[in-house]
């Protein structure tokens, strides 16, 4: 099996990330999950160009300022892990894909189970998203200085 290149977007508002509760869709990865916003990297495309268009599609979400947290294999897959600072409602977003949005903090996502509003139930969180939560975790003191205090 190819490896496939993802690149995926952990976006952060304040103290709380914004997840996507992914379709009961059997033909999907982890369906019934909560998990990133994500996609494959497309012919001849680079992560950030991936990154860019990924969020569009899936919630009308422009990314401009997206800082690499880095590159971490997640069920044979590449994935290049963003952070993406978002300061925004989420009643701004156009959810195109998954089933349910949630804006959650960092120690309810860790624990691997989150109540969905929409459904009523807690589901579990992707094992991937939880990857890159951890990865998150490592850089967090880093990146987090690099966005409040650009080198520009």
């Amino acid at each position: 099996m190819k490896q496939k290149e993802i690149s995926s977007a952990i976006i952060k508002h304040q103290n709380h990330f914004v997840l996507q509760l992914r379709d009961f869709d059997k033909n999907i990865d982890f369906p019934g999950h909560w998990g990133l916003f994500r996609g494959h990297l497309e012919d001849k495309e680079d992560s950030f160009t991936a990154l860019k268009r990924e969020p569009f599609e899936e919630l009308e979400f422009l990314t401009t300022n997206a800082k690499l947290i880095g590159t971490i294999t997640i069920l044979e897959n590449i994935t290049h892990l963003f952070l993406v600072p978002w300061c925004g409602e989420v009643s701004s977003f156009s959810q195109h894909e998954g089933i349910d949005l949630g804006v959650i903090t960092l120690e309810k996502v860790l624990t691997g189970h989150i109540f969905s509003p929409e459904f009523q139930k807690t589901f579990p969180v992707a094992p991937g998203c939880l990857a890159c939560f951890r990865l998150y975790l490592e850089k967090r003191k880093i990146l987090d200085h690099r966005i409040i205090n650009p080198p520009f």
